[in-house]
């Protein structure tokens, strides 16, 4: 016996033992959970950003053309010189008359006429698709009769509806305006001046 022999033998070292195929097995075991546990976490997470980015990516596509169809219904006008009536609303189609960005001649503001459709699955402003993967469009304006005194080819307010659908998704947006007197009213209330899309 050498030296290095002895001092392995007073140590207690063994030179011949390692690992069981038990401890082994249970050792795999136990980092293949720890593996699947964690991709389930990830996945998870995964599907909960996608659903999060598709939600936020209708809204802000909802919100964008809810403001440009409300600038353009701010600046409506009452145009009796146009070749149609001058505000037509019919479910998932408004028509209207508002002023437009360009000047004539005299350099006042050109009226221009508008349309805003649902074809297919699109919203359309003059027959141009601006929106893509709508659910949903409604148009709904007040009776004139429910309305005391209005004389004006235009409504107080109007309403839009409006349902974005993205894959499996469907999200909807809106908006609302406290009215001209900027006070918050009960729905279906005659004081109710309070516009809303949803």
């Amino acid at each position: 016996m050498n030296i290095i022999d002895r001092i392995i033998q007073k140590s207690g070292i063994s030179d011949n033992r390692g690992f069981s195929l038990i401890e082994i097995l249970v050792s795999t075991v136990i980092l293949i959970v720890i593996v699947l546990m964690m991709s389930t976490i990830f996945h998870q997470s995964s599907i909960s950003w996608d659903t999060g980015m598709r939600k936020a990516s209708g809204n802000m596509m909802g919100r964008g053309v809810l403001g440009m169809m409300a600038r353009e219904l701010a600046g409506a006008v009452d145009n009796t010189n146009s070749g149609f009536r001058v505000f037509q609303v019919s479910g998932s189609t408004i028509r209207f008359v508002t002023l437009g960005n360009t000047t004539n001649n005299a350099g006042q503001r050109v009226s221009e006429e508008v349309t805003y459709e649902m074809s297919g699955s699109e919203i359309a402003r003059n027959g141009v698709a601006v929106a893509g993967n709508v659910e949903g469009l409604l148009f709904q304006v007040p009776p004139p009769s429910s309305i005391p005194n209005w004389t004006a080819n235009l409504p107080p307010w109007i309403n839009i509806t409006l349902a974005i659908r993205r894959n499996a998704d469907v999200s909807g947006v809106g908006a609302r305006s406290y009215g001209p007197n900027g006070v918050p009213n009960t729905e279906g209330t005659a004081a109710d001046d309070d516009i809303r899309s949803y």
